[in-house]
């Protein structure tokens, strides 16, 4: 087994500055302070309904946006977490569970609690709708992504490198996606990607320390 830490998992300094970018986000999404995200926009609108369209621009961003669905991470992350037992690899598997299982339940319990602190209703009605802070589908795709990256290092530089571009794509694909249909701020995505790395990297510091080693041998 490989003992040289992931690419794709921050070291310490990194770890402050992302939990500290997230707790600036955080703040800017209580105090309903989305100037930035207008601007990034670009006169699309403010977050509300899902945009409605037709044509390949719009069948692409479903498309895209079913990548990050909890539906297809479920999926994903039983056919990974039963392949890695199924080959008896457990403590992979393990890290695995805690990355994906782990990640995704304290995404959504983090959700719920900004959803309490600003409630979001649905137009017209008093029924509370899914909070937009974090965004689950930035949060759900990275987990998934980068517990592969971690899992399955990439020999060689030529395919490593082509990895990464591919996994970055579908990665921002996910985000940009959920933008554009018109179901999060560009902060709320930039949010569940911060969160994911810091999840990742948290849990794969408990297991170095426990001398549970996850990297491809």
């Amino acid at each position: 087994m490989t003992d040289e830490k992931p690419a794709i998992i921050l070291n310490g300094r990194n770890q402050f500055l992302a939990a500290a970018m997230f707790g600036l986000l955080a703040l800017a999404f209580l105090a309903d302070m989305h100037a930035i995200d207008r601007l990034l926009l670009a006169g699309l609108g403010d977050p509300g309904n899902v945009r409605q369209g037709s044509g390949i621009v719009h069948a692409s961003a479903w498309g895209l946006t079913m990548l990050g669905s909890p539906h297809f991470f479920v999926l994903a992350s039983a056919i990974l977490v039963g392949t890695l037992l199924a080959r008896r690899e457990i403590d992979r598997a393990i890290f695995a569970v805690l990355t994906l299982a782990g990640g995704a339940a304290l995404a959504y319990l983090t959700k719920t609690a900004f959803g309490i602190a600003k409630p979001h209703h649905l137009p017209g009605s008093e029924e509370i709708a899914a909070t937009s802070f974090p965004s689950g589908h930035a949060v759900l795709s990275l987990l998934l992504v980068s517990t592969l990256l971690v899992l399955w290092p990439s020999p060689g530089r030529i395919l490593q490198g082509a990895v990464w571009i591919l996994a970055a794509a579908i990665v921002l694909g996910v985000g940009v996606s959920r933008v554009f249909l018109g179901t999060h701020w560009p902060s709320d995505v930039l949010a569940g990607w911060l969160f994911a790395l810091l999840w990742i990297a948290a849990v794969h510091r408990g297991t170095s320390r426990l001398g549970r080693p996850v990297g491809q041998g």
